[in-house]
């Protein structure tokens, strides 16, 4: 027997299952942004071998290897999977604030390159860049961040906070603790 049977049971003659929505950050993410690019992507069901396969060619044009930046591709089953592996990793990352140097790291390259990936992917969907940008703005200058629009949800900076109460201004941390919420906290709340 499985162990979750011991901690959800259906009614009587039924099942319980689950389902998950593969792409849903991706579909809200364009959704909010109004992102035609990024939507067109998921819809297509695989925006990560896509943006793998900009990012690394722009990095090969960058060393000279036209060539191979000429007729690299990265799909989801067999041709050049690792490279859509550390991509979607970086692609996720650099739309939530992930810099060069970490971008270089995940994609075992150098920082520049990092860059040249991170470069590429903004200008594949700027508008969700847009908007993340804009995202951190609103909190930095209320002090909350809107998870979801229509049920005007809302999450508080601690932080923020504690700042106006001590009549100071945000440290960097705490500045960049807001930033990281703030890029993820309108997606991933609407999905959950």
């Amino acid at each position: 027997e499985a162990p979750y049977r011991k901690l959800f049971r259906g009614a009587p003659n039924s099942k319980i299952i689950t389902i998950d929505l593969s792409g849903a950050e991706a579909v809200i993410m364009a959704d909010k942004a109004n992102d035609t690019k990024l939507f067109e992507l998921a819809i297509k069901g695989d925006i990560h071998s896509h943006m793998a396969t900009e990012g690394w060619k722009n990095i090969f044009r960058h060393r000279g290897e036209i060539e191979i930046a000429n007729t690299f591709l990265v799909t989801k089953t067999n041709e050049n999977k690792e490279y859509r592996v550390k991509g979607k990793n970086a692609t996720f990352g650099s739309i939530y604030g992930m810099g060069g140097k970490k971008a270089g790291k995940t994609l075992n390259v150098s920082p520049t390159e990092g860059n040249i990936y991170i470069n590429t992917i903004k200008k594949v969907i700027p508008k969700t860049f847009k908007m993340i940008e804009n995202n951190v703005r609103f909190a930095l200058a209320t002090g909350y961040i809107i998870f979801n629009s229509k049920t005007n949800s809302r999450f508080w900076f601690r932080d923020m906070k504690i700042a106006w109460q001590e009549q100071r201004e945000l440290t960097w941390e705490e500045q960049e603790n807001i930033r990281g919420q703030a890029s993820n906290l309108p997606i991933s709340g609407t999905q959950a």
